[in-house]
């Protein structure tokens, strides 16, 4: 007993189809009124018998894609929420590093100055163990604060701001190479600076970048007078950098795990380093949507990188 308009109320009830579009076929539009009541009870649209099948699918197809459009849009807010509380959680992240990286560093001061009393009492009663004891927790609490300074740095190269501009790498190369020149020289170390393109990078990043492969390469020289080459190819329309070194190798196992943070190839004795370096080094060039990667040959160990992906000048 009930006609098109009370259905399309009733409909209009139900939550599930509320937001339903209802299109609305008669034999005749008698009158205005009855096209006006037609809309207030939900109507989206009608259509006058005979049906045309090719109107009726043009018809559903709109109200399809505006369905579509609104799901787009309510999961772009969603998105757009999500991203926001992801900020805030990193924000408070960031803080919460900094603030521990801080407390962490206090007590490795005091040891530090307890330390100092050791040794003041050393001096008077000239005690072998206690020299001993002395030098373990020097070391120790050395180790820790460096600990605690790369965790740092690594933190806030991550969330470190990346403005890209054109950088000279060659001139960078250079001036990375001369802040090292007291130890180039004092070890007899062979320099070798090739040419290297301009790129689009973040020149802070990209210098620090090139201070950690270069310090690498400096530190796993053994001591021997062996040569350092900086140099860059264009290679299928990509720029690949590289730093080699003739005096150290890598086994295959270890290639891997060497850019993980604190993974270090040799013992605390030998190398007096935390095996940060190369971690901070993928992350920049990750931030630069490049990639590196390390090969090893009969001559020594490279280190080869991108920067920017396909963005090259």
């Amino acid at each position: 007993d009930m006609d098109g308009f009370e259905v399309a109320k009733i409909i209009r009830l139900d939550p599930v189809f509320a937001q339903t579009p209802i299109i609305f076929l008669t034999a005749e539009a008698k009158d205005q009124e009855e096209v006006f009541l037609g809309y207030d009870s939900g109507a989206v649209d009608f259509l006058i018998k005979p049906l045309s099948p090719q109107v009726l699918k043009a018809k559903v197809r709109v109200f399809a894609d505006l369905f579509r459009q609104k799901k787009a849009l309510d999961k772009s807010k969603l998105i757009e929420e999500l991203y926001d509380q992801l900020k805030d959680s990193n924000d408070q992240l960031k803080q919460y590093t900094f603030i521990a990286s801080h407390d962490m560093r206090e007590p490795l001061r005091r040891i530090h100055s307890l330390v100092d009393l050791l040794k003041m009492e050393k001096a008077i009663n000239d005690n072998k163990d206690l020299t001993e004891i002395c030098d373990d927790l020097t070391r120790c609490s050395t180790e820790g604060l460096m600990l605690v300074d790369d965790f740092r740095e690594l933190t806030q190269i991550v969330n470190a701001s990346c403005e890209l501009s054109q950088v000279d790498l060659a001139e960078m190369m250079k001036k990375v190479v001369s802040e090292r020149k007291e130890e180039i020289e004092k070890r007899g170390i062979r320099i070798k600076i090739g040419e290297h393109p301009r790129l689009k990078c973040s020149p802070a990043l990209v210098k620090e970048l090139a201070k950690c492969l270069f310090d690498n390469a400096l530190v796993h020289t053994d001591g021997k007078a062996v040569e350092i080459r900086l140099s860059a190819e264009l290679i299928a329309n990509d720029w690949v950098m590289s730093v080699f070194n003739s005096g150290s190798t890598i086994e295959s196992s270890k290639k891997d795990a060497i850019f993980r943070p604190f993974i270090r190839l040799a013992t605390y004795q030998k190398w007096e380093h935390l095996g940060s370096g190369l971690a901070k080094a993928k992350k920049i060039v990750e931030r630069h949507h490049g990639r590196i990667w390390v090969e090893v040959t009969e001559d020594g160990v490279c280190f080869k990188y991108t920067l920017n992906g396909k963005k090259y000048d």
